[in-house]
């Protein structure tokens, strides 16, 4: 199972996503959040559950900030 996140981006009405997937909710919420931040035509976005397709976007952990001296 993963997640996808599926956005309206114009007077349509109809929702559209990519083929990212997310191993969990928390990890597409992020990624709709940056999606909304970035791209001005986001008028919605939602998390749908995807069973037929693996999770396919790497975990991406932030590096420690090394210490200015």
């Amino acid at each position: 199972m993963s997640y996808k996140v599926e956005v309206i981006a114009d007077n349509s009405g109809v929702w559209c996503s990519s083929s990212k997937r997310y191993a969990s909710r928390v990890d597409a919420e992020n990624a709709a959040h940056d999606l909304a931040f970035r791209w001005a035509p986001v008028r919605a976005w939602r998390i749908q559950c995807d069973d037929n397709a693996p999770p396919n976007t790497p975990l991406v952990e932030a590096d420690p900030v090394p210490e200015q001296e």
